[in-house]
């Protein structure tokens, strides 16, 4: 704590101390501010106190961006936490960006909006093991936009509008930049590599880091990331933007794993992601806007099996978005209607469509090392997508005064039609129980799962090979069958709401209606929220808020798409080789997981805030308490107690049948409590031609969830919520705290300095955050062990414990430098230093943040 002090002192003695030159225009100097909690800022999020709640275009030129995701500047939010495992030191050549949580909220059910349309990936955004043969791993965001494009960010956490649907946690919103009115163009380059990189590995040893065989360790990494944009106006009225952005990554791994195979071969994985962006705004009359805007952002994730020939497989995600967004304003108010069409996917492309594991042999022999088994090919392809068209329309009227009070009526409707489906697109093979042939006479009826070239397999026991003259065959095939699961929704919602003043009390009170036929199910959301001006002049003001509202979520397709998953798997058993696969025994396989329709989860939220505005300083103290019911949850029939039913999987022991499928339910519940605290300027400080802001934010939360995500199962005692023993006391399961987004307080401090020294602009910002230690928990004994690893319990209760890990600090700082040349021309220089006093800080079980980390950036703008 003492060096975490010592670090914000000397940070802020150095911006207050260095003087520079005059004689400079300082437009972008006098229009730079922080992220501010002002009430007046934006009407919409006017009830809500948020630090770090609307970033503006100037903050995301001079703060770190990271790979250049939309999350990477929401750090300084003390409402949002980040996943443990984010910034792990293992895997920092990745470039996906990072998920969050609102509030206590799941991560996947935040609603994150570009330009009003939402960009939410409902198809499997929890499940993340990108080896599965009949899953593709997904992520919370199905479009990845660079910060570079992105004029404003709000962040909507509490007393959201009623305009805003779709969301447990909060809201997400990203609006695009306009054209300038004068022409311009830019383009920048921005590296960085392990090289420029310290690592902490923890208990992994530094030879099995650096022969690492998966992404799971990235010793080296090359990332880089080209922005390249135009913008201006071809005409009075049409002004466009064309942008391209690209982020790579190269991740030289070993193919074969170094303790079987010496010397083993690299072979290098590559992540990419391409931005294609179009913007045309036109304004043929008085009053009337339009706006043309189109999206393509392929991403693009490439993989290998280790060990194994003909392995790659590609990870591909994003897609297409376009919108068209009309503006009226009329003298009673502005009519906007917004169409928009999205075709975005999370697909697999496998070089192979099957996967064998052979013994040695003079023909399977691409083993590196003798003896060794020969692995060969992939799982096949798989494409999930989700296709929509959606048509919103808002109106706002202006204030109207009524008695003695003013008002500001707000409506809006929206329909869309959803395509989602899952398919296979080609059947896929994979061979499982090897078995040696060893009588030469027995010859192969086929050549794909048989061969007679004499193989060998080493004895692991004894170290001795056992020989197979006869060569091998595989006695059991499981094929992936080409299909398709398929779902279409239409979905519907209307909001209404009035923003009125009486006096000194400020009221916004609203209703939402969502409906949809996935889930055949009808919520009416109610917003209310207030705001009490206590006292206002013209150095300081006072403002009380409150509020009480509900957030109805959203239910993933992934629900209904695993529906039939596994049906569409087989497996053909035979004993010789000499048996051909048509003749082999066909076990048909029964669908694994049963769709029911559900309820839609929500959250129901209770607010209480002060805010206080004096002189150039706004601060807030706000308390959020979040209830989160009919949450989903996956649980086994057996465990919900539900029977056998004829289409779907089961299992009979002598004469006792019981179900073997899975269930989603309603039966996750969770709850909140997030105090926050934050305080900053609200115009830069001047002091000898120099500029000075700063944000701070503070909170602490106790989260409490009894379910991880709708992937994992629920045990027994979790989907019952019985008793359980933790730390040896008995609480209810739904009693424990999270393990996960929920660290228990946490610091953040922001600060930027600018320094304008003709022909130049320097700029040094600085987050320092700071994180309490926190606690994972674990299950140690069983009340009812289901296998031999399990510890009896002796208590006759399932029983868990606390492991504890400690604070962690780090202190990131950006160094910006601008060239002014002659006319509009300008260069710029940026370095990112991450972690800069290199701290060790864990973040979860043997894993470590990511050391000390240089970013650099060069650039051109005219």
């Amino acid at each position: 704590m003492k060096k975490t002090f010592f670090v914000i002192a000397f940070s802020l003695f150095i911006s207050s101390k260095i003087g520079v030159a005059s004689n400079l225009n300082t437009t972008k100097i006098q229009s730079f501010q922080l992220p501010t909690i002002t009430l007046k800022a934006n009407p919409k999020d006017s009830y809500n106190l948020s630090g770090g709640g609307q970033i503006n275009e100037n903050f995301i030129d001079d703060f770190f961006k990271g790979n250049g995701d939309i999350t990477s500047l929401l750090k300084i939010n003390p409402n949002i936490q980040f996943d443990n495992n984010q910034s792990s030191s293992r895997n920092p050549g990745e470039i996906d960006p990072a998920n969050i949580s609102i509030n206590g909220a799941l991560y996947y059910q935040n609603n994150f909006m570009l330009d009003g349309v939402s960009i939410n990936n409902d198809l499997n955004p929890a499940f993340k093991n990108q080896n599965s043969a009949t899953d593709v791993p997904g992520l919370s965001q199905r479009l990845d936009i660079d910060v570079s494009l992105i004029k404003s960010i709000n962040v909507y956490d509490s007393n959201v509008s009623a305009s805003y649907g779709g969301f447990e946690g909060g809201v997400v919103e990203a609006i695009t930049k306009d054209p300038d009115k004068n022409f311009s163009a830019k383009i920048s380059y921005q590296t960085t590599s392990s090289a420029m990189t310290k690592y902490h590995i923890g208990s992994l040893s530094q030879e099995d880091f650096n022969n690492s065989t998966t992404s799971s360790a990235e010793p080296v990494f090359v990332k880089q990331i080209i922005r390249a944009n135009v913008n201006g106006y071809v005409s009075e009225n049409l002004g466009l933007i064309a942008s391209f952005t690209t982020t790579q990554s190269t991740i030289p791994l070993k193919h074969y794993n170094s303790k079987i195979y010496p010397n083993p071969p690299t072979k290098d994985q590559h992540r990419s992601i391409y931005n294609y962006f179009f913007k045309l705004t036109y304004n043929p009359i008085q009053n009337l806007f339009l706006e043309a805007i189109a999206t393509y952002a392929p991403q693009d994730n490439q993989y290998f099996i280790m060990n194994t020939k003909d392995s790659d497989f590609n990870i591909q995600s994003g897609g297409i978005q376009a919108t068209l967004k009309e503006k009226y304003i009329f003298s009673f108010g502005n009519w906007s209607n917004d169409l928009n069409f999205s075709n975005l996917s999370n697909n697999r492309k496998s070089k192979t469509n099957y996967y064998k594991s052979w013994f040695y042999s003079a023909e399977k022999n691409y083993s590196p090392v003798f003896g060794e088994s020969s692995s060969e090919g992939s799982w096949g392809n798989i494409k999930e997508n989700q296709m929509t068209l959606n048509f919103k329309s808002d109106f706002n009227f202006n204030e109207i005064s009524l008695w003695h009070s003013s008002h500001n009526f707000n409506f809006g409707i929206s329909i869309g039609y959803t395509n989602a489906y899952y398919q296979r697109i080609q059947d896929a093979y994979s061979g499982s129980q090897q078995t040696g042939i060893l009588n030469v006479e027995d010859k192969c009826v086929e050549n794909e799962f048989c061969s007679n070239s004499p193989s060998i397999r080493l004895n692991p026991k004894t170290k001795t090979f056992i020989k197979y003259a006869g060569g091998q065959f595989f006695k059991r095939l499981n094929v992936y069958e080409k299909g398709k699961i398929n779902l279409d929704n239409l979905s519907y919602a209307a909001y209404i709401e009035d923003d009125m003043q009486i006096y000194k009390i400020h009221f916004r009170p609203g209703i939402r209606l969502d409906g949809d036929t996935y889930m055949d199910k009808i919520t009416f959301a109610p917003r209310m929220a207030v705001r009490y001006e206590v006292f206002k002049n013209q150095y300081t003001s006072t403002n009380l808020i409150a509020g009480y509202n509900r957030y109805y979520g959203r239910n993933l397709f992934a629900y209904r798409l695993y529906d039939g998953r596994n049906a569409l798997m087989k497996e053909y058993i035979r004993t010789s080789p000499l048996t051909d696969w048509k003749n082999a025994t066909l076990i048909t396989n029964k669908s694994n997981v049963k769709f029911s329709q559900l309820k839609v989860p929500y959250n129901d939220e209770f607010v209480a805030g002060i805010s206080q505005n004096f002189w150039n300083f706004e601060s807030n103290f706000k308390y959020v308490r979040r209830n989160g019911r009919d949450q989903i949850t996956k649980v086994s029939a057996n465990i919900a107690k539900l029977s056998i039913t004829p289409d779907y999987d089961s299992i009979c022991i002598g004469k006792t049948c019981l179900p073997r499928y899975s269930i989603y339910t309603n039966n996750g519940k969770s709850n909140s409590d997030i105090f926050t605290f934050n305080l900053s300027t609200t115009k830069p400080f001047e002091f000898l031609h120099t500029y000075h802001s700063f944000l701070m934010g503070i909170d602490f939360s106790i989260i409490k969830r009894d379910f991880e995500n709708y992937i994992e199962s629920m045990n027994k005692s979790q989907y019952e919520d019985t008793q359980i023993l933790y730390d040896g006391k008995k609480i209810l399961f739904s009693q424990l705290p999270a393990s996960n987004f929920a660290k228990p307080w946490t610091g953040r401090f922001t600060t930027i300095s600018q320094f304008p020294l003709t022909p130049f602009i320097f700029t040094w910002t600085n987050f320092f955050n700071y994180s309490s230690g926190f606690k994972n928990t674990v299950q140690t004994a069983y009340a009812k062990p289901t296998n031999k690893n399990q510890k009896l319990s002796q208590s006759g209760f399932d029983e868990y414990k606390t492991i504890y890990f400690r604070d962690s600090f780090s202190w990131d700082t950006h160094i910006g430098t601008e060239i002014k040349m002659s006319g509009k021309n300008k260069l710029f220089f940026n370095l990112d230093i991450y972690n800069l006093l290199d701290n060790i800080n864990i973040i979860a079980s043997n894993t470590y943040q990511l050391g000390r980390q240089f970013w650099i950036q060069i650039g051109y703008e005219y």
